[in-house]
Formats: C-alpha cells, sequence, structure tokens
C-alpha cells in the first residue's frame, strides 16, 4: 500500500450459518486442516459407497431479503455425482492464511494458498470478510453496501467453502458452476452480492483447475460493466469509479463513500481509536472528506 493508504482489518466471523440463521460449525477451523471434512452442517456432504462418490451443496438461508420486513427461508441444493471423477489424492493441497491481506487496495480477511504439486506454483485465493470494500457494492443498498456486512461474508464463506471440498474430491469446473447456479437466487434474494459471488468462484476455477493466477477484482469488476452487469454511471457506484480510477493510476485504495461506511457502522461511538494507531485513526478519519 502506499505512505497514505490505510487498511481497516476485516473480521473473520468464526462461525458458518446454522440453517435457521445462528452460529453454526467453526468455519475458522475448517481451512486450517490438510483436507476438510466430509459433511459440514448446512453446507455440504461428501458419499462414498458401493454406489460411487457423490457430492451434495445443501443450503438453508434464514434472513430478511429485499422488499421483505422480517425474515424467510431459502433452500438450496445441488447433487454432484463424482463417480468417473478422479479420486483423491489430487495434485494441488490447500492452506488457510488467517491474516489479513491487502490486494488491489482492497483490504481482505484472509487467503486460501493452492500449492500446485505438478507445476510447483502457489496462488492465492482471497477471502472477503466482514468490513472488507468490494468495489461492485452499492451505496445506500441496504444489503450490498460498499462495506461488506457478516451476514453477506457467512453465506459466501459457506459457499465458498462447499466449492473447494467438492475440488478437493475431484470435482470439475462445470460442478462448480452446478452449485454456483442453485447458490444464485440466494445470494440475489438476500445480499445482492453477484458479482463477489461470481468472483469467489472464478478465483477456485484459476487458481486450482487452470493453476494460473486469479484475476485481479478490479479487473472482473471493470469487465462486469463491460458487459453491463453493473451500471457504473449510477449514482450508488459513484465509489467505484473513484476506486477504479485509483487503480488506473496504479495507486488502488478505497474511496471516501467505504470508510464513511466504516465510520457509521464500526464507529459510532470510536471504537476504532482502541484498534487503529493515533496516526491511523487521524488518516482514517481523514479519509471520509
Amino acid at each position: 500500500m502506499t505512505n497514505n493508504s490505510l487498511m481497516i482489518k476485516p473480521k473473520l466471523r468464526e462461525f458458518l450459518k446454522t440453517c435457521d440463521g445462528t452460529n453454526g460449525v467453526e468455519s475458522a477451523l475448517l481451512l486450517t486442516v490438510d483436507r476438510l471434512p466430509n459433511s459440514v452442517s448446512n453446507c455440504y456432504e461428501y458419499q462414498e459407497d458401493v454406489k460411487g462418490r457423490r457430492f451434495i451443496f445443501d443450503f438453508k438461508e434464514t434472513a430478511t431479503a429485499y422488499e421483505e420486513s422480517s425474515k424467510s427461508r431459502f433452500s438450496s441444493k445441488a447433487n454432484i455425482d463424482l463417480s468417473l471423477s478422479p479420486k483423491p489424492p489430487l495434485g494441488w493441497t490447500a492452506k488457510y492464511s488467517k491474516k489479513p491481506v491487502e490486494r488491489w487496495g482492497i483490504n481482505w480477511v484472509g487467503e486460501i494458498i493452492i500449492q500446485q504439486h505438478r507445476s510447483g506454483s502457489r496462488r492465492s485465493i482471497y477471502i472477503p470478510g466482514e468490513r472488507t470494500y468490494d468495489p461492485a457494492g452499492r451505496s445506500g443498498d441496504p444489503h450490498a453496501s460498499e462495506r461488506i456486512g457478516g451476514d453477506c461474508f457467512a453465506t459466501q464463506f459457506s459457499i465458498t467453502i462447499a466449492e473447494l471440498a467438492a475440488l478437493s474430491h475431484g470435482a470439475v469446473e462445470a460442478d462448480v458452476a452446478a452449485i454456483q447456479s442453485v447458490s444464485h437466487p440466494i445470494i440475489k434474494k438476500y445480499h445482492g452480492r453477484l458479482a463477489l459471488h461470481e468472483y469467489m468462484a472464478l478465483q477456485l476455477v484459476e487458481a486450482i483447475i487452470r493453476d494460473r493466477d486469479v484475476t485481479p477484482y478490479p479487473v472482473f469488476v471493470e469487465e462486469q460493466i463491460r458487459l453491463g452487469k453493473i451500471e457504473v454511471d449510477s449514482e450508488c457506484h459513484e465509489h467505484s469509479r473513484e476506486y477504479l480510477s485509483s487503480w488506473a493510476r496504479g495507486r488502488p485504495e478505497p474511496p471516501k463513500h467505504y470508510y464513511r461506511k466504516i465510520q457509521s457502522k464500526d464507529n459510532g461511538n470510536g471504537e476504532l481509536k482502541d484498534e487503529l494507531s493515533p496516526s491511523d485513526y487521524s488518516l482514517f478519519m481523514q479519509k471520509q472528506r
């Protein structure tokens, strides 16, 4: 980051959601082992018997959707036949680093490091957390603003974990697409972060299947704009234009809109004074102007 840059550390929620929206499996522990468990409640299950091998993505979201005033539930399920897929061990392993990392001016809560054994390459998959800046977010949106919230993080993390687990059991790109297809309605109905949802799957495919460095998120966002999926000229995307301008100048950083959102959500009573150094706190206040 530049000398005038500031990284607000994102938060890693320690739990995935249960089907009723409460805390469930300790998500922070899932990625500390060489191999993910065969079953995670309200996420996925791997089965193997005389009939073959199967991977089941099964996620239930309980939250308040767009245009709704009370919580509702939506179920998402995909049954993937892995009988003809290669069995582990595969040609790669995954390790998770919980150390927050800045990439492209964005504050990620951590990264999944993929070690490719055949090529010897190491690829990083960047994980958004609560308080991560999302250049595809929409200012004023109750669910998908510039600042990623805890519920958006928890749901997206569940989907990413499931897709990573499927790949670890031999799933192919089409299988990842199947999980994306059934989870897309949940993201659209409750969270609105369709670009981030698509980008997280792309990272997995690029780092694991294609064995190449992931596409930078700002480059992906620019492509979404070209495809007409993000209306960048709208008022709610002023922050996106400001961020992409900083990216084009070679000094990417979150815009003032993001810091203002952090102020309203995370610093209402000056909580960040205990988290940031005096100089960083002063810089945080300046960046809102």
